[in-house]
C-alpha cells in the first residue's frame, strides 16, 4: 500500500506544481492580452483557463467568455477575426500593426509585473535567514584547516547574514585567495567565528572556493527588508536571469559549433515539475513564491523570441507582413510561422527528451 501511496505522490505532485504554480503565470499572460485587446477595441469572444474541452462558464459576459477547460496547462485568449481573410472591423486582422504589437507584449508586460511583485515579496516582508548545512569537508580543505565538520553551519558571512534564496558560496569563487569571516553554528548549539582563506580562483572553480559540499541551505529566522530596499534586488533579480536565460539559449543555439563545449543544462516543464515537487518541503513557501518569481521572467524572456508562435514571433510576422505588402506579406508569414512551429516542436522535444532520461537516471 504504501508503495502505491509513493507512487501517487510522485504522480500527482509534478502535475500539482504546474497546475498551481506554472499555469496560473500562462492565465496571468493571456490575461495581459485580454486586457490589452480590449483596450485597443479588439473583440475578445473567450478568455480560457485551461484548455479545451470545456468544463463549464465561469462568467457571460456581453463581450467576453471567461471558460474553465480540462487540461490545465495554460490557458487562451480567442480573438475576435483571427480567421485569414476575415473582414470583422473589431477583429484581429483588421487591427493596426500598433494595436497588434500592443497586444502582443502586453501578455509579456504583466508576466514581468508579476515577476517583480513576486520576488520583491520573496525578497522583502517574506525574506529569510539562510543557513549552509554543511556537508562533506575535503581532507586538506580551507574549511577542514579550520575545523569545519559535517553538520555546522554556517549562518553569516564576513559579518553579515544572508537571503536564504540568495548563492552565498558561489560569490565566493570570485574572492579566491581572499580571507572571509564566517560565522558557525555548530551541533551542540554553540557559535563562534572563524577566518578561512579561500582557494585560489582557478582552483575554487573545479573543487570549491572551501571545499565542503552543501546538502541544504535552511530557513535561519527572518530577514525582512522594507519595500524600498527589496524592490531594486526584486529588478535586478529579474534582469539578471533574464541575461542568464538568453545566454543559455545562445549557447544552446550554437552549441553544434562549438569545440567540444558541453551545452548547459536546462529544465522543461516536466523536468522541472518533478523537481520542484521533490524539493516542495525544502523550499518552503517563500522558495515557491521566489521560483514563481523567477519562472515569470523566464516566460516573459522566452516569449520576446521572434519565433512564432510566441508572442515576438507573431509581431514579428505582423512587421514582416506590413514590410511586404498583402500577398507577399502573407506567404511570408507563413513561411515563418511554418519554420517557427518546427523549431519550438524540435526544441521542445529535445528537452522534454532529456527531462524524461534524467528523471529515468539517464543522461542527455
Amino acid at each position: 500500500m504504501s508503495s502505491i501511496f509513493g507512487v501517487l505522490i510522485g504522480v500527482l505532485g509534478p502535475l500539482l506544481v504546474f497546475a498551481l504554480v506554472i499555469t496560473p503565470l500562462i492565465v496571468v499572460h493571456e490575461f495581459g492580452h485580454l486586457i490589452a485587446a480590449r483596450w485597443r477595441k479588439i473583440d475578445v469572444p473567450e478568455f480560457g483557463i485551461g484548455f479545451p474541452p470545456r468544463i463549464l462558464t465561469l462568467h457571460r459576459g456581453t463581450r467576453t467568455e471567461v471558460t474553465l477547460n480540462a487540461i490545465p496547462i495554460g490557458g487562451f485568449v480567442r480573438l475576435a477575426g483571427a480567421e485569414e481573410g476575415s473582414d470583422d472591423l473589431r477583429g484581429w486582422q483588421r487591427a493596426s500593426l500598433r494595436s497588434k504589437v500592443v497586444v502582443m507584449l502586453a501578455g509579456v508586460s504583466m508576466n514581468l509585473a508579476v515577476a517583480v511583485m513576486l520576488l520583491t515579496v520573496a525578497l522583502g516582508p517574506l525574506a529569510e535567514r539562510g543557513a549552509i548545512l554543511v556537508g562533506e569537508v575535503q581532507a586538506g580543505s580551507p574549511a577542514a584547516l579550520a575545523g569545519l565538520v559535517t553538520g555546522d553551519r554556517i549562518t553569516e558571512i564576513d559579518g553579515a547574514p544572508f537571503d536564504r534564496q540568495a548563492a552565498p558560496l558561489l560569490g565566493l569563487r570570485d574572492r579566491g585567495g581572499e580571507v572571509v569571516a564566517f560565522t558557525v553554528r555548530h551541533a551542540d548549539g554553540s557559535t563562534n567565528s572563524v577566518t578561512i582563506k579561500l582557494r585560489a580562483a582557478n582552483e575554487a572553480a573545479t573543487h570549491g572556493a572551501l571545499g565542503i559540499t552543501v546538502p541544504e541551505i535552511a530557513a535561519d529566522g527572518s530577514l525582512a527588508r522594507p519595500f524600498t530596499e527589496a524592490l531594486p534586488r526584486a529588478v535586478a533579480e529579474a534582469a539578471s536571469t533574464t541575461v542568464g536565460l538568453f545566454d543559455a539559449l545562445w549557447h544552446i543555439v550554437t552549441g553544434p559549433f562549438r569545440n567540444g563545449e558541453a551545452a548547459p543544462a536546462v529544465a522543461g516543464p516536466i523536468g522541472l515539475s518533478v523537481a520542484v515537487a521533490a524539493n516542495a518541503d525544502r523550499l518552503g513557501l517563500v522558495g515557491l513564491i521566489h521560483l514563481a518569481g523567477l519562472l515569470s521572467v523566464n516566460l516573459a524572456a522566452l516569449n520576446v523570441l521572434p519565433i512564432p508562435p510566441l508572442d515576438g514571433g507573431r509581431i514579428a510576422a505582423a512587421i514582416l507582413r506590413r514590410a511586404l505588402g498583402e500577398r507577399r506579406g502573407v506567404a511570408a508569414e507563413r513561411l515563418l510561422v511554418y519554420a517557427g512551429l518546427a523549431l519550438m516542436l524540435v526544441l521542445f522535444a529535445w528537452i522534454t527528451l532529456g527531462d524524461v532520461l534524467g528523471i529515468a537516471g539517464g543522461s542527455r
